[in-house]
């Protein structure tokens, strides 16, 4: 049966004297479902229409082997003692889910925009510490003492992985990355995968794994073997290019029409081997091209190919231009 007031401040003065405080619940769509007793309660009692719209219903009170063991899962947590009554339980399991959620909230994002498996899990903790806000304090009592193990056990979870989001160990997963995306492939298309054996694939699994926190020291390992094999493998090449293309210029320079062309026309004829006889090779780890170049891995093969071809063409030209 509804009651339909004329006064919300009326009924609200008839609870007040009538109800024993600790045995009734209020809902609405805004609060959930909360004792009389808390401030948030109040709500529907603003205004008629928002009377209207809440429900009441008789309060279960909470025996003491409940509150004991809720106490008890939350002292394991905050580790300190907390008074054996409802209230007190509610108001200290809050104090912790917004202490939690303020450190949540922002290792969330970053391991989000890490692409991280362990995102799952922050994000399943930021879930219980909303219900946590949402529940009444018999919810938050039963809470603890239905679920306290579990989610002392999520908390340690989420704990550990927001220990894990240093800059050390992001870095990590930026190179390993790199290494699986970038490094990996581009030795593949030179037909060097050799030179990674099964790396690349052990750091994929890594990387997807929800273990990553504790097997960071193998995704470093990893990704370090490919990032050695790359620099070799990249540095000799840039090295050979330079070696041929400079003993290149040589030649072409030892041809006697060269010596009669005007010093501008000699710059143009040399200009395509020039450019590609460069010796330093300034190629930071976990980069794909050389700063000073910009040549990718299949660009300074090409050009080790082209070396004959581009030389011809340059003694082609002396010929032509000395004409």
């Amino acid at each position: 049966m509804r009651l339909w007031p004329t006064s919300a401040w009326l009924v609200t003065r008839s609870i007040d004297g009538l109800t024993p405080k600790d045995s009734l619940r209020i809902a609405s769509g805004n609060c959930g479902s909360l004792r009389y007793q808390e401030p948030s309660a109040r709500q529907p009692f603003a205004s008629t229409n928002a009377f209207r719209a809440a429900s009441f219903a008789p309060r279960e009170s909470i025996d003491l082997k409940t509150l004991t063991t809720a106490v008890k899962a939350l002292e394991d947590m905050i580790g300190q003692e907390v008074d054996v009554e409802e209230s007190a339980i509610a108001e200290a399991f809050k104090k912790l889910a917004r202490a939690e959620k303020d450190s949540v909230l922002p290792a969330l994002a970053t391991a989000q925009a890490n692409r991280l498996p362990a995102t799952e899990t922050l994000r399943e903790w930021s879930d219980q510490l909303d219900a946590v806000f949402a529940g009444g304090s018999d919810d938050c009592v039963r809470m603890l003492a239905g679920e306290g193990k579990t989610i002392r056990e999520l908390r340690d979870r989420a704990g550990k992985i927001r220990s894990f989001l240093t800059d050390t160990n992001l870095e990590t997963v930026r190179n390993a990355r790199v290494s699986v995306d970038q490094l990996a492939p581009a030795l593949r298309s030179a037909g060097q995968e050799e030179m990674i054996g099964t790396a690349a694939a052990e750091l994929v699994e890594i990387l997807a794994s929800a273990e990553l926190p504790e097997r960071i020291l193998e995704a470093r390992q990893r990704a370090e073997a490919i990032n050695s094999c790359y620099q070799s493998s990249y540095k000799s090449q840039h090295q050979h290019r330079f070696d041929i293309y400079a003993k290149a210029i040589d030649e072409v320079k030892g041809h006697a029409e060269f010596l009669q062309l005007e010093p501008a026309a000699q710059e143009t004829v040399l200009q395509p081997l020039a450019r590609r006889a460069v010796e330093p090779c300034d190629l930071p780890p976990f980069v794909l091209t050389a700063r000073n170049t910009h040549a990718t891995l299949g660009e300074l093969q090409a050009d080790i190919e082209a070396q004959p071809g581009l030389q011809s063409s340059a003694i082609a030209r002396i010929q032509e231009t000395g004409a």
